[in-house]
């Protein structure tokens, strides 16, 4: 969980500031918007740093303090991309890539095909389709996270447990809708689909500041990365009957 925070504030934190800096006061405001992502309360086990702010390239550091680890986002400004690694602070060179927007995120999800005698009567999903469910009469469900799938027949020892991943789901996907509003122009797909990785918030945040985020979308892309967490943990839940 920890480490998917991280991610996230180091992309929230890139993204916030994509214009480059060309004089004192886009300096001054940079410096601020920092402050600002540096004080939530979300971030207070985290160092954020600006190490680059060109017209092409923006890199920026953070450091999860608790676990020594350190994630640097490369926001290339020219086409949008970006590069997340972790670095391990106690082992000299050790460097591992976290997000890479070049290569695909998003896997594909294969939906369980119902019987003709059975009719969907709801569905839903979170924006990156990392997390669905299907709801058909007599009470069959299918529901996938991140790529697994389970068809359970809904029942008085299970029903909670469903209707809470159905909760979830639809609660991840208002907070991307917010997140991705927040955002503006640089709410790629890939971007969204980050900030739902499993993974601590640390690499999320140095993604999400080196792309330019500010405050406000690094706070609700927060809620995001939570209601993912109960996607997850509902899903684990969920028996078959």
């Amino acid at each position: 969980m920890r480490k998917l925070i991280i991610l996230f504030l180091s992309l929230m934190v890139a993204f916030s500031m994509v214009l480059p800096s060309t004089g004192k006061a886009e300096s001054v405001r940079a410096t601020d918007g920092l402050k600002r992502i540096q004080n939530l309360e979300m971030n207070q086990d985290y160092v954020i740093n600006e190490i680059l702010d060109d017209a092409n390239t923006r890199i920026v550091e953070v450091i999860d303090k608790n676990e020594d680890k350190t994630y640097r986002t490369t926001f290339n400004k020219q086409d949008s991309s970006f590069e997340t690694v972790e670095i391990n602070n106690k082992i000299r060179g050790s460097e591992k890539e976290i997000f890479n927007s070049k290569q695909s995120m998003l896997s594909e999800q294969k939906s369980e095909v119902a019987p003709a005698a059975i009719q969907l009567v709801d569905s839903g999903s979170n924006l990156s389709n990392k997390f669905k469910y299907y709801a058909y009469t007599q009470k069959i469900w299918v529901i996938q996270s991140e790529g697994k799938s389970k068809n359970p027949t809904e029942t008085t020892k299970n029903s909670s447990d469903i209707l809470s991943f159905r909760s979830a789901v639809n609660n991840l996907r208002g907070a991307e809708l917010k997140t991705r509003a927040a955002l503006g122009t640089a709410a790629t797909a890939t971007v969204i689909a980050a900030i739902t990785a499993p993974t601590a918030w640390g690499p999320i945040l140095s993604m999400l500041t080196a792309i330019g985020a500010g405050a406000t979308a690094i706070a609700q892309a927060y809620d995001s990365y939570n209601y993912a967490k109960d996607c997850r943990l509902c899903f684990g839940r969920v028996t078959i009957r």
